[in-house]
């Protein structure tokens, strides 16, 4: 998730540094910031649609570590979720019951066609119901391009959206918190107050992993990605920041 976070705030670096370059300086502090992120510190899931969930190794008793708030959506929030229209007050109802063959569902494996988003070449999209004990059900899809070896995956609520939204804080105080599954809805807000950060809706698209599996992929994608960071054409300091950030998250994702 960390990992991902900072993939967006970098994606767009080259061209903030010439329209806005003290914002571009002020990101690129925050994420020097994140590269030393390491155990004790916060982390917020913030979810209107209360489809976000982080594991608790201590199911089915109370998770010492995680605090979970249950709050009612404000009428905009509710606008923004398509749940009613600017000039109704009502809420759609929920649509009660599954149809016929719902069991037999949660058990296939189903598949359609699509295109690689990186280099565009047609490839075989999966897609699986997957039930979250103690939680709900999800639907991970899952592809593979035969061509340039990209691999990707997205988690979507299986369920509708719940009546309220949900607030996750979680203290990591130990490494062993680093192996916990997390589930992150594409409407999830991400915070780690120690850092004062938070990234908003919609940037990481929906995630099922474990949270050193989230700080990995950070990594992973600023490598591939950021080559205007890393590469030859980048500004000395820039690569020493770039550097600086991966080595710092590499302590983060080893707990060193």
């Amino acid at each position: 998730m960390v990992t991902r976070t900072i993939d967006g705030l970098e994606q767009d670096q080259p061209l903030r540094k010439s329209l806005d370059p003290d914002t571009a300086i002020k990101i690129q502090d925050f994420i020097d910031r994140l590269q030393n992120l390491k155990p004790p510190f916060e982390m917020i899931l913030d979810d209107v649609t209360g489809n976000s969930y982080i594991e608790n190794p201590e199911a089915p008793a109370k998770d010492s570590q995680l605090t979970t708030t249950n709050y009612t959506r404000t009428r905009q929030q509710n606008i923004q979720l398509g749940l009613v229209a600017e000039d109704d007050e009502g809420i759609l109802e929920e649509d009660e019951g599954e149809g016929e063959g719902a069991d037999d569902l949660k058990q296939e494996v189903l598949s359609f066609q699509s295109n690689c988003g990186k280099c565009n070449s047609p490839l075989e999209t999966h897609m699986k119901l997957v039930n979250i004990p103690h939680f709900k059900e999800v639907v991970i899809m899952a592809s593979h391009c035969e061509s340039c070896g990209d691999r990707s995956n997205e988690v979507k609520a299986g369920g509708g959206i719940e009546p309220q939204g949900t607030e996750i804080t979680l203290n990591i105080t130990d490494p062993i918190d680093l192996n916990r599954d997390v589930l992150k809805s594409e409407t999830c807000t991400l915070k780690i107050p120690s850092l004062e950060f938070e990234l908003c809706s919609g940037t990481l698209g929906g995630k099922f992993t474990t949270l050193e599996g989230l700080l990995t992929d950070v990594k992973g994608q600023l490598s591939q990605i950021n080559t205007f960071k890393l590469g030859d054409s980048s500004q000395p300091s820039d690569n020493v920041k770039m550097k600086e950030f991966l080595e710092k998250l590499d302590k983060v994702c080893f707990v060193k």
